[in-house]
């Protein structure tokens, strides 16, 4: 084991002497270690825009496709009485709809409508589950007999 020991303290040795002859080593060493750390940060840097790349242009697909439905139906005339209530939404949430502030009154609008729209669906769903008891209620009781 002693020869194997030689050996490598005579490795060693060899490696010591050539940095002392080679400066330059210890300054390029440190130089590829920071190459090393911002190529992965700049590697982690692109995969993150990649992602909010395919975020966005998943956006934008989702907007034109919507604008493209609304160019559609761009003719169709609302009924007055829905065009004064969506009118009515609009002015409750600002005086004025301008373009400053058109996007966030289009979300706020539609976030009610949207609410709206749910809590109506649920009470139809609480009737007709109202409807299937009352009527389960009735057969059992045999009043349906044909």
């Amino acid at each position: 084991m002693s020869g194997a020991q030689a050996a490598v303290d005579a490795v060693d040795s060899r490696l010591e002497s050539w940095q002392q002859d080679n400066p330059e080593h210890s300054a390029v060493s440190v130089a590829l270690e920071l190459a090393k750390k911002a190529e992965n940060e700049a590697d982690a840097a692109r995969r993150q825009a990649d992602t909010a790349l395919t975020v966005h242009r998943t956006a934008v697909t989702d907007l034109e496709t919507r604008i493209a439905q609304a160019e559609l139906h761009a003719d169709d005339a609302a009924p007055d009485a829905v065009a004064a209530r969506i009118k009515a939404r609009f002015q409750k949430f600002a005086r004025r709809v301008t373009s400053d502030n058109i996007d966030k009154a289009l979300f706020e609008v539609g976030q009610g409508i949207g609410k709206d729209r749910a809590d109506a669906q649920n009470a139809v769903s609480a009737a007709d589950a109202s409807i299937v008891r009352i009527l389960s209620s009735i057969w059992r009781d045999g009043s349906l007999a044909a």
